[in-house]
């Protein structure tokens, strides 16, 4: 993987993790709203789905989603946190989403930019990235494991609908584990871990690694302050980047056109 030109901008993609649980009605709405948005700003938004408890048999027992909520200091679902520096509650229409996207790209362009590719060997996922740095620094990258495909009740959407971008976990600790970037340098990052799992109605489930995907994650020191009504979040990083990969599969440098 190489840059040809520096100067190039990269692609900017905004993060969200999406607080949110089979019981809540709101919930629905925002998936929806979210469906519309990828109509509007292709590629633009990724986000993972941190589910709750009492999820009428849908049991995520990761500790983390729970963890990721206190910093928001509210316990309103659905609860959205827009890379990492602000978060609001409550289903926002497409539109105004749509605005939280170009405000990060215009007024926070991407110091970096992720490929790489993601195994899964023998319930051990393996992540080989290669992380573009214009700027040089201490870093920190996250992998959250998600599933698209799962079956299961939601209000508003009946007994069968289609939950993706579920998050199974986080193979890095909480706002990832640091990296040294070097400048104008393509970065060898390589993180591994093993591949969380979930119980559904009580029963262990089997990933089909067909519908697995991480979102890795890049955060960078510094903070922002959105102008469209966020709750400010100060936690000492904002999320500079954030790319999916397939799992057993790669995904490329992307730049603005």
């Amino acid at each position: 993987v190489t840059v040809d030109d520096w100067n190039a901008a990269f692609f900017r993609r905004t993060f969200m993790i999406k607080h949110t649980a089979t019981f809540c009605g709101p919930c629905y709405y925002l998936s929806e709203n979210l469906h519309t948005l990828e109509g509007m700003r292709p590629g633009r938004m990724l986000y993972a789905s941190f589910y709750q408890n009492s999820n009428q048999g849908l049991s995520l027992p990761w500790a983390g989603a729970y963890d990721y909520m206190a910093d928001t200091r509210n316990n309103t679902l659905p609860t959205a946190v827009i890379n990492n520096y602000g978060w609001f509650a409550g289903s926002y229409d497409a539109n105004t989403m749509a605005n939280m996207v170009d405000e990060a790209t215009e007024k926070l362009p991407a110091s970096t930019q992720i490929a790489g590719q993601v195994a899964l060997n023998n319930g051990t996922l393996e992540a080989n990235l290669s992380i573009a740095a214009k700027e040089a620094g201490a870093y920190h990258v996250s992998v959250f494991v998600l599933e698209d495909g799962i079956v299961h009740y939601q209000v508003g959407g009946g007994s069968n609908y289609v939950h993706n971008n579920l998050t199974l976990g986080e193979i890095t600790p909480k706002y990832g584990q640091e990296v040294q970037l070097e400048a104008q340098k393509v970065n060898k990052v390589q993180i591994s871990g093993a591949l969380p799992t979930i119980n559904i109605d009580g029963e262990a489930h089997t990933s089909d690694p067909a519908n697995l995907h991480v979102l890795v994650v890049v955060y960078k020191s510094g903070s922002f302050t959105s102008s469209l009504g966020l709750t400010p979040m100060n936690l000492g990083s904002y999320v500079d980047n954030v790319v999916n990969i397939p799992v057993n599969g790669f995904t490329l440098l992307e730049y603005e056109n």
